[in-house]
């Protein structure tokens, strides 16, 4: 389905974020909304794929390349 590597981080143009990790042994994504510190979580499958359209704001294994789109989407 989607190859980012545990840790990556997209970000919505609201300020929400979108985290890659495991929770217990299922890997997913936490999403943390903009306006509240409540998270939810989505296992694979279950998070709506527009959301995974959000620009990445931090990638672990991020090559060259990938670093510089990020930059771009943090307008740096």
């Amino acid at each position: 389905m989607n190859a980012d590597p545990r840790g990556t981080v997209r970000r919505s143009a609201d300020g929400a974020l979108l985290v890659r990790e495991f929770h217990g042994d299922k890997l997913g994504w936490k999403l943390v909304p903009s306006e509240s510190g409540h998270c939810l979580f989505f296992g694979e499958g279950e998070i709506d794929h527009a959301r995974l359209e959000w620009p990445i704001i931090w990638c672990p294994n991020a090559t060259f390349h990938e670093q510089d789109n990020i930059r771009r989407a943090l307008s740096r």
